[in-house]
């Protein structure tokens, strides 16, 4: 699950290095949006909450995960 989330390399490769010629701004990408508010629209703060709501996601959804894998796994004989 927090793999799916370690995607901004491939984000920013595709929007400022001219990928599609540059038509690719997604903001919609989770991991993508903090960044480019702090370093392209200089609101910092903003982008520390955001990235701390998706922190906030992250974790929640890795609890669950983790509280759900104790009914995968059968230590039975």
């Amino acid at each position: 699950m927090i793999r799916s989330f370690q995607v901004f390399n491939i984000i920013y490769i595709f929007t400022f290095t001219g990928g599609a010629a540059g038509r690719l701004r997604s903001l919609d990408v989770w991991v993508y949006c903090p960044w480019q508010t702090a370093f392209s629209f200089n609101r910092a703060g903003y982008a520390a909450a955001m990235a701390f709501g998706l922190f906030v996601v992250i974790a929640f959804v890795t609890f669950i995960q983790w509280r759900a894998s104790k009914l995968w796994v059968f230590y039975g004989v």
